[in-house]
């Protein structure tokens, strides 16, 4: 059975991995399959292709591993690459075999028969779930991951926050070291942001209220003192035993052992300031100035966030799956527009609007 991690990136993706990891129920690869950072979009969730040696090319094509881990790693400078871009191809002795002797099953298992075959990575038969990330996926909506015997856990953080986390990484794209409260991100930058950060709560609260499909995690619940008591009920949700791992996110990094690269993520804000800030909760107070604020709480009424933010563990799960149903949401024309065309599965579409409205590091100028 799979586990996804399935959210908006600058939510404590990265954290929630780090927290599950060492867990005896889970395995976690050494590999990421791009399902949505990657084309063709949905790929191998969704077939594109239309032979066993295109299937395989588009899986190599689609999978990274990190190529120089080690304890002294520091995530800012991890070499990520694609299988083919490693050397491996559909001439590659492993993929050979693996063409003709492919048996009939659900194209991921598929595609991670072909990883596992050209990594040399063992079957864990002792682990219940087998974790899978990739940031935005979410969009495509959770039919596509249905299909495979599976639990989906998403991450959910305050919209500041989330802006404050995405102006952090843009200044470190730009500069290594800044300042946060010395630069502006201008109003279309920070109304794009915005929109994806509230699509991310809508998608979330409507998966989890209607089928749910989506089992949200609060950020701000795994920083503070209620993280024992959230991945309790995390346990019982997967059906998996309490493990003193679950306590901790400073796993253990040994050089030989098979891991992947969000076990080494950390704070932007850490990187920016060199360690003279590590704020994660509430960094919105530290990052951005009074007037980036001000023009965020013009354009939408947080109220029913606030509320959400503020609450306990289990009044979170109570709130949490009506907020969607909130009239804040669908003021916004671009929010009304995205949750049809999530709702009646224009998930295509959607996601190219999506990733337009997206900031990185090819285009953080931008931004500001």
């Amino acid at each position: 059975m799979y586990l996804f991690i399935n959210s908006m990136s600058r939510t404590g993706t990265s954290l929630l991995y780090q927290l599950l990891c060492g867990h005896p129920d889970i395995f976690f690869p050494p590999y990421r399959i791009q399902f949505a950072c990657s084309k063709p979009l949905g790929f191998p969730l969704k077939n594109n292709a239309e032979s066993s040696k295109e299937f395989a090319e588009l899986t190599l094509s689609k999978t990274t591993t990190p190529l120089n881990l080690s304890n002294k790693t520091d995530w800012s400078n991890i070499e990520i690459k694609f299988l083919d871009q490693q050397g491996m191809s559909t001439a590659d002795e492993r993929v050979e075999e693996w063409i003709s002797t492919q048996f009939e099953s659900t194209s991921l298992d598929r595609s991670i028969d072909l990883i596992h075959s050209c990594l040399g990575i063992e079957k864990s038969f002792d682990a219940k779930y087998h974790c899978l990330h990739d940031d935005h996926a979410y969009v495509l909506g959770s039919k596509i991951f249905k299909q495979n015997p599976s639990k989906i856990l998403t991450t959910i953080r305050s919209p500041l926050d989330m802006l404050a986390s995405k102006k952090n990484m843009l200044l470190f794209h730009l500069y290594k070291t800044a300042d946060p409260k010395d630069h502006i991100m201008n109003k279309e930058a920070l109304q794009k942001e915005l929109t994806r950060a509230l699509f991310s709560w809508l998608v979330a609260s409507y998966e989890y209220s209607e089928r749910r499909a989506y089992y949200p995690v609060l950020f701000e619940h795994l920083k503070g003192s209620s993280r024992c008591e959230t991945m309790r009920r995390l346990c019982e949700h997967i059906d998996i035993s309490f493990d003193n791992c679950l306590e901790t996110d400073k796993n253990q990094k040994v050089d030989d052992k098979i891991c992947n690269e969000l076990i080494y993520a950390g704070s932007s804000l850490r990187q920016l300031t060199k360690g003279k800030s590590t704020q994660t909760v509430g960094s919105s107070r530290f990052s951005l100035s009074d007037k980036e604020k001000n023009w965020i709480t013009s354009l939408f009424d947080f109220s029913g966030i606030n509320s959400i933010l503020n609450s306990t563990t289990e009044s979170f799960y109570l709130k949490f799956h009506s907020l969607w149903k909130e009239d804040a949401f669908y003021d916004s024309s671009i929010l009304k527009k995205w949750f049809e065309w999530y709702v009646s599965g224009n998930n295509i579409e959607l996601f190219e609007e999506y990733s337009s409205y997206n900031y990185g590091g090819s285009n953080a100028k931008e931004a500001f």
